[in-house]
Parts: C-alpha cells; structure tokens; sequence
C-alpha cells in the first residue's frame, strides 16, 4: 500500500493562487459568522432560551473551533491542506444550512458547534496552504493578507446582515449563508483539479 506524500499535491502550486483561495476561504468562514451577529438574538427559540443561553450559542463556535484546530493540523499533516480545506468548506455549508432551518435552540446549539470544527478545519488548512507555498522572504507579507480577509469578513457580515434583515426579513440572511461556503468550496474544489503552472 502506497503512504500518501502530502508535499506531492503542492508541487506546481504558486503562492499566488494559494494565497488567492486560502484567503477566500477565511473570508468565508468570518463572513458566515457575521451574518449570524445581528440574527441570532431575534430568533425565537434563542429569545425564550434568555441571554446565557444567547451567550453560550456564540461561543460554541469558538470552542469548537479550538477543539477542532489540533485534529486538523493532524489531518493537514497526514493529508496536505487541500482534502481538509474542502472537508472544511463542505462541513461548514452543511452546518449552515442545518442552522438555516432553525427549530429548537437545541438544534442551533449543534450547528453553531459544528461550523466551529468546520471552521477550525478551513482556517488550519488555509494558513498551511500559504506557508507551504509562499517563499520564506513574502510568508509574512502573505500571512498579513490572509489574516486581514478574516477581519474583513467580520466587518461585512454584521452590516450585510443588518441590511437584509432590515429590507428583506429576519431570515434572508440565513437563507443566504449555506451559499457563501457552498460557492466557495466550488473554487476550491476547481482549483484542486487544475494543474497549477
């Protein structure tokens, strides 16, 4: 049986395409948990559970998160970024939509649970997909744009949010969220068939 060489999928990738689709990536992931900020405290299953329960439902992402960071890096190792950058994406889409659908709080709890390990999974992929490709003299120039996307799509999310739920309803923008991971698991998953030059 034939060990997988996680270096042999990088070979032929440039710095610029994987800098391209980690950073949309991270984006992606932040964006989709902005879009929740303004949205999460007018759910009615979140409204009967009282703020505790509202605090509690914004942290399981980040603990989530934690948690899943270390068997990530172990899959990234094993594997390369590639496989768990799209396992990330996917996951992260289908916790989406299983929030989308809404019911019990409950219910919320487990979606939010679960983008956090999807989330974990696409951030540790993404950043070594930069590291592993970008030479060591603009690693920090890449590490810097990669990491202000994140930043990004914390400050978009909240304001898309606020204005669909202000001109379409309350749940437009959880109706959009599955899409964004979705779309962006599609270029991810393209990029990893083309050969890069």
């Amino acid at each position: 049986m034939k060990s997988h060489n996680p270096a042999l999928e990088l070979q032929g990738t440039s710095a610029t395409s994987a800098l391209v689709v980690g950073s949309i990536a991270l984006f992606t992931d932040m964006l989709v948990v902005g879009l929740a900020v303004p949205v999460l405290p007018l759910l009615p299953s979140v409204l009967d559970a009282g703020p505790a329960a509202t605090g509690v439902l914004f942290a399981s992402y980040a603990v989530a998160m934690v948690m899943a960071t270390f068997a990530a890096g172990r899959a990234v190792d094993r594997y390369g970024p590639r496989s768990p950058l799209l396992v990330g994406l996917v996951g992260l889409a289908a916790a989406t939509l299983l929030f989308a659908v809404g019911g019990p709080y409950w219910l919320l709890l487990v979606a939010r649970f679960c983008q956090g390990i999807a989330g974990g999974m696409s951030w540790v992929a993404s950043l070594s997909l930069i590291a592993a490709t970008t030479p060591m003299d603009r690693r920090g120039q890449a590490m810097g744009t990669a990491l202000s996307t994140i930043t990004l799509g914390v400050l978009v999310g909240p304001v898309l949010a606020g204005f669909m739920v202000e001109h379409l309803s309350t749940a437009s923008p959880s109706c959009s969220r599955p899409a964004w991971p979705a779309w962006t698991g599609c270029c991810a998953s393209s990029w990893s068939r083309t050969p890069h030059a």
